[in-house]
């Protein structure tokens, strides 16, 4: 560095050209109060700045120079942060009014002095922005300028890492945004310090060189500018701190390349950039500096990508970050007894690609592997994108102090144990077990977080795919994603845990798909298929749109210590299917019995377990292998025909509330009719209810057998017949030893009012000699309604002739002639009978 009397300005301008950008996003965005600490934390070896403030001139704007000697002070820590050597740098800092077209003079040599300019060419005060936060950016949109994504750039020679990076900058938020339109004094102050760190090349240089070991051992040069022999070099990289233009609106603080090429004049050794990517030169070991652009492995404050394409190993025993971010197609492990620390955020994944676009593979953190030790990684914050986080082994722990979020196309998964001191947000899924080993994975509460296993969206998914998971954790609200358990696999709930979304079991016949826990409040959707198990001290069954659905050859054994808050019995409000040759065990650990206040519905089904108290509605085939069922609701057998079993040592007992239902369309006992069939003795009261359907009506005389016991005690209270429309049945029962038959006494048209099996002219004059005064269907009251009026002559008009032919003996009237007739007769009579 030639430190003759040279001086150095800098003109403002706006870049020609937009250069390429790439976007950071959550990883990048520090809270304040975190970047603060970190940036005001002293270092063992660093470089110093020791400024003397020159008043050549007293702005009005700053007249005693306290705003520029704060925004010095805070550019200094900036650069303080990045080289770790040991050197102390003294300067003059003050303002003056340039006489050129320039805004700050630096003076290196013996007289080392940073002036900022405070006027501009017309005489008017320059428009400065003094940032009250200058170590936070708040101001500014920041983005990420990377060598690879902008290869056109003509500042370098060599072959850089396409990682590498060429600016970190930002405009200012907004039109009206404070720092909209203004000239950055800390970009400012920051450029003309870079001068003095080492962008100031002798005559004879015209590049930038860059220690190869901090390149991963490439060798790379960067152009200066080609400016006057008496004016400090630039970058000719139009995205960094050190090129030669600065626009209004606009912050740049210095990039990867920036402070890598202080290193050809300065000969630093020790670099602590502030935003390293793993390049992966010399191994995939995370403790190898030529790994990492800087040549230096990550601590506390630096801010790290993985997304060079392949895998990161971190294998000592303890490592840190600021942050933590792994792209598409990359992959961070933390294994063996290794534990790596971020203080802020993990993002994993990108962005899920666009339309048309090739979906990217996922990003990857693996925690934990093959071998043996206890492996953790504890972070601020995590976010899961597109990619997933891996528990490998039993021991393996992710803690997060903040929230771990998973995004819909995110995953979670492992064997492990994951602590979340925050809140943890699903909106994709949670997965237990590992692709390999199985295991368990757990999901754990401390310090007043809690587990949102749906998220915001509801559409949330947990589920059994390689292995257990277990929820032991303060639940957020109720769950209204998916759960699915696979066969031989089970979710395990230690603490009490709301349903309302659905539980999909996927058993088979030798292993089956299961849930437990604590306390379960069931109130959404339980699906099964093939063998499953719900077993808990507590369930809660209180809705009724609760639904219970267990598909053919299906089996689910419901196992509650208790169903039900305060109640005695235990009720479920629910609604339960069980579809062909389904099976459900049903027993109440605590009690002997159980209500149904809901639905249960069976297709040739079996239900095992406690006895039942029916204040609901029972319906279908099967069998029910219960001590006792007791029918205070509503029990119909058959789906629609079948057999009902109450099967060995089984009671059946109805209220005077219940009711029996049986549909009967002929006159094979369960193919035609339906029949209860009970083991032990029955007891009835309340109601039978006889429906004959398909059009079947039975002739006088016929028998039906609707229950079969070993004994009968009680007698139905009211027997209730329903016939097809325009037909009636009239029956009675006989009560044996051992079964209740329904005797037929007589059956036939509605409107056959003279009972000679069909529906004709006769009837039509007993309906006219009884209308208006009469009430007995022999009289014409067709409906039933206790009086014969014009709704009992559309019945018999409907019933014309619909059975028999018609009499030849007389003529029938077409029903025109006969509703005109019937209508001046009716007249007639009521006529008649108001002179009476």
């Amino acid at each position: 560095m030639n430190d003759a009397n040279m001086s150095h300005a800098c003109s403002i301008a706006v870049p020609d050209r937009r250069p390429a950008r790439r976007r950071l996003r959550g990883a990048l965005a520090l809270s304040a109060i975190t970047l603060v600490a970190l940036s005001l934390a002293s270092r063992v070896n660093a470089i110093q700045f020791y400024p003397d403030y020159d008043e050549i001139a007293r702005p009005a704007f700053d007249p005693d120079g306290t705003e520029l000697r704060r925004i010095a002070t805070a550019a200094a820590i900036i650069w303080e942060d990045y080289i770790l050597d040991d050197r102390s740098f003294f300067y003059d800092l003050s303002w003056d009014n340039i006489d050129r077209f320039a805004e700050f003079h630096f003076y290196p040599g013996f007289s080392k002095k940073i002036i900022v300019d405070t006027h501009d060419d017309a005489g008017q005060p320059l428009n400065w922005y003094f940032d009250p936060t200058p170590l936070v950016n708040e101001e500014y949109d920041m983005y990420q300028t990377l060598y690879g994504a902008s290869q056109s750039e003509p500042g370098f020679a060599g072959t850089p890492p396409d990682l590498l990076e060429t600016g970190w900058e930002g405009g200012a938020r907004g039109p009206n945004g404070v720092a909209s339109g203004k000239l950055d004094l800390l970009t400012t102050v920051l450029h003309e310090m870079g001068h003095y760190l080492g962008i100031n090349l002798d005559l004879a240089d015209s590049a930038f060189n860059i220690n190869p070991a901090t390149l991963g051992g490439a060798n790379v040069s960067v152009f200066a500018t080609d400016e006057p022999f008496y004016e400090a070099e630039h970058l000719e990289v139009s995205t960094a701190l050190m090129a030669a233009d600065q626009g209004r609106g606009v912050r740049r603080l210095p990039s990867a390349t920036d402070i890598l090429a202080t290193w050809d004049e300065s000969q630093f050794s020790q670099f602590d950039v502030p935003r390293v990517d793993f390049i992966g030169a010399q191994s995939t070991e995370w403790e190898g500096t030529l790994n990492w652009i800087g040549g230096r492995v990550p601590d506390w404050d630096n801010q790290v990508f993985v997304r060079h394409g392949g895998q990161v190993r971190l294998t000592s025993g303890f490592s840190e970050a600021a942050s933590l971010t792994v792209e598409a197609y990359s992959s961070a492990a933390v294994a063996d007894n290794n534990f790596l620390r971020v203080y802020g955020p993990v993002v994993v994944g990108g962005e899920p690609a666009q339309e048309g676009e090739p979906t990217p593979l996922p990003g990857q953190v693996h925690i934990g592997g093959l071998s043996a030790g206890f492996p953790e990684l504890e972070a601020n914050s995590v976010q899961i994108n597109l990619g997933y986080v891996n528990l490998q082994s039993p021991s393996s722990v992710l803690t997060v102090n903040g929230t771990l979020r998973i995004e819909p196309v995110g995953r979670l998964l492992g064997a492990g144990n994951v602590f979340a001191r925050g809140q943890l947000e699903n909106e994709g899924e949670i997965s237990g077990g590992t692709f390999l080993g199985g295991g368990e994975l757990i999901l754990r509460t401390a310090f007043g977080g809690r587990l949102d296993l749906d998220g915001v969206s509801e559409q949330g998914r947990i589920s059994t795919a390689y292995g257990n998971l277990r929820v032991d954790g303060t639940q957020h609200e109720p769950f209204s994603g998916v759960a699915s358990i696979t066969p031989g696999r089970k979710i395990t709930f230690m603490q009490s845990f709301a349903i309302d979304g659905s539980l999909v079991f996927t058993g088979d016949p030798l292993n089956s798909a299961s849930v437990s826990g604590t306390e379960l409040w069931l109130r959404g959707r339980i699906d099964v298929t093939g063998n499953a198990v719900i077993e808990a001290p507590l369930m809660v069954f209180n809705n009724p749109a609760q639904e219970t659905t267990v598909h053919a050859g299906g089996k689910l054994n419901l196992l509650p210590g208790r169903m039900g808050i305060g109640s005695s019995p235990d009720v479920y409000r629910g609604r339960i299917m069980l579809e062909q040759n389904a099976y459900l065990l049903l027993n109440v650990g605590l009690a002997s019995s159980w209500e149904l206040a809901g639905s249960l519905n069976m297709t040739n089904a079996t239900v095992t377990g406690d006895s039942i108290i029916n204040t609901g509605h029972l319906r279908g085939s099967g069998t029910l292998y219960v001590g006792k069922l007791e029918n205070s609701g509503t029990v119909d057998v058959g789906d629609s025909i079948g057999v009902l079993n109450i099967g060995e040592g089984g009671r059946y007992v109805q209220t005077a509330s219940g009711t029996l239902g049986i549909e009967a369309s002929g006159f094979r006992p369960g193919t035609r009719y339906d029949q209860l069939k009970v083991t032990l003795g029955a007891t009835l009261d309340g109601k039978l209810s006889v429906d004959f359907i398909n059009g079947y009506l039975p002739a006088a005389g016929v028998r039906f057998d609707v229950l079969l016991a070993s004994s009968i005690s009680g007698q139905f209270a009211e027997l209730e017949l329903r016939a097809p429309e325009g037909r009636f049945v009239e029956g009675q029962l006989l009560y044996g030893a051992d079964r209740v038959t329904l005797e037929i006494l007589a059956s036939g048209f509605t409107a056959d009012f003279d009972m000679d099996g069909d529906v004709d002219g006769a009837d039509l004059l007993r309906w006219k000699e009884g209308f208006g005064r009469a009430h007995r269907r022999e009289q014409g009251d067709a409906d039933g309604d206790l009086d014969v009026d014009g709704a009992d002559f559309l019945a018999w008009q409907q019933q014309l002739g619909s059975v028999s032919p018609v009499p030849t003996a007389a003529a029938v009237p077409e029903p025109g002639a006969y509703l005109l007739f019937i209508l001046a007769s009716a007249g007639f009579r009521r006529t008649a009978g108001r002179k009476c």
